[in-house]
């Protein structure tokens, strides 16, 4: 179960640990995006609102630290072809 994080610093603060695997970035909207973090032992998830702090959270992830950014839209096409599969 993931651990929700309700201040971004304590986001990135997590971002320095260095059992850090990844960082999962969704983009709901221009206003809106989901942080998932992924260490060896623990998911961290943080849902930031106010699009001036969403950039300013990416280009504090350090360096070695990867991260992908994913819209929304595209992890909602991924469902429907999967069901229409079916």
């Amino acid at each position: 179960m993931p651990k929700q994080v309700v201040s971004a610093n304590a986001f990135i603060e997590a971002t320095r640990r260095p059992d850090v695997k990844h960082i999962k970035i969704i983009r709901v909207n221009e206003e809106t995006a989901k942080f998932k973090l992924k260490t060896a032992k623990k998911e961290f998830s943080l849902t930031v609102k106010k699009g001036h702090l969403i950039q300013s959270i990416i280009d504090s992830i350090p360096e070695n630290v990867k991260y992908e950014i994913v819209e929304k839209k595209q992890i909602v096409d991924q469902f429907n072809a999967v069901e229409e599969e079916k």
